[in-house]
């Protein structure tokens, strides 16, 4: 198979699988705490939080999408069989990942690039100023990469998770296989555990259990009750 095109820096399929799922799971982390850091800060408006979790919340959206179909692969990855090693379906699955791993699919497929570059203007214009003092590209380091990355800092990610399972399965035999299936099985648990983490995230942002979420607390001028959620949140058991 082909390599995909992907873009200049992103990790080789040799590195090491414990450079594997860190961005990713730091990115979840940082917009976490973007979101519960804004609305604890009560310098930040009531009026101006509104737009800073909407923001929040589309980042969260597209990240669970751009990592869909990776999981997806992981999960077939994890049960690798003797049979998935003939050359039919051995090209199948290489290509499934080439396909994750394509620039293209990010720029022109989903057009998760043109949407980047729409909440990275939305963040410069207005979100930006409505955060003050939170708005610290230290801070929320791998946000701001993906803001200014684009979709180059999706395949970074993308390709930390199965860049290097792309490059043995190309060369596999069946005494391979169970080393394969480890990888995949761990990669594919920390992706999950990341995007329920996203999906906790925007239920709590949107209040899709039912109950009223962050935006809905603040609309209607229970912002008390949003911090006091918040807190509850970070409380330990």
């Amino acid at each position: 198979m082909s390599a995909p095109d992907t873009a200049p820096g992103v990790r080789s399929a040799g590195n090491s699988k414990a450079a594997e799922s860190v961005a990713e799971r730091e990115l979840a982390e940082q917009l976490d705490g973007m979101a519960e850091s804004a609305v604890a800060d009560t310098r930040i408006s009531d009026a101006n939080l509104v737009p800073v979790l909407r923001f929040v919340g589309q980042v969260v959206i597209l990240v669970q999408q751009a990592f869909d179909q990776v999981l997806a692969s992981l999960i077939e990855l994890s049960y690798l069989k003797a049979e998935d090693l003939r050359e039919a379906r051995r090209t199948e699955l290489l290509s499934s990942i080439e396909t994750i791993l394509a620039r293209s699919r990010y720029k022109d497929v989903e057009e998760i690039c043109s949407r980047l570059h729409s909440l990275s203007d939305l963040y410069a214009q207005s979100v930006r100023a409505k955060l003050g003092s939170l708005a610290d590209e230290a801070q929320w380091g791998e946000v701001f990469q993906l803001l200014h990355e684009h979709e180059g800092a999706i395949i970074h990610m993308v390709s930390g998770l199965v860049g290097n399972l792309h490059g043995q399965l190309t060369q596999a035999a069946e005494a391979d296989l169970p080393a394969i299936r480890e990888q995949a099985a761990a990669a594919k648990e920390d992706l999950q555990r990341t995007l329920q983490q996203l999906w906790t995230l925007r239920n709590r942002i949107f209040g899709l259990s039912g109950e009223a979420g962050l935006l809905e607390l603040l609309v209607i001028g229970q912002r008390s009750e949003a911090i006091a959620a918040t807190a509850d949140r970070r409380a330990p058991t």
